[in-house]
């Protein structure tokens, strides 16, 4: 990957990098390890927990609540 900086940016991270002794590319990776987020955020569903039945036992009795016959 090639990367072009601005010429002000340029100075800036030379002059940076002789002050820490270290190449240029070697702090252009430290500052973008602290600044890039570690890993992509997740996705948050915001419909979980909508459809609240209010039943705590409803994956047990799933097969009586669905089949069962209300003739009322």
């Amino acid at each position: 990957m090639n990367l072009h900086l601005p010429p002000h940016l340029e100075r800036r991270l030379e002059s940076l990098s002789q002050q820490l002794g270290k190449s240029e590319q070697v702090v252009l990776e430290e500052v973008l390890e602290k600044v890039l987020p570690k890993a992509p955020p997740k996705y948050k569903r915001t419909s979980i927990g909508m459809g609240n039945s209010g039943l705590g036992d409803l994956s047990e009795r799933v097969d009586e609540l669905l089949f069962s016959r209300d003739d009322t």
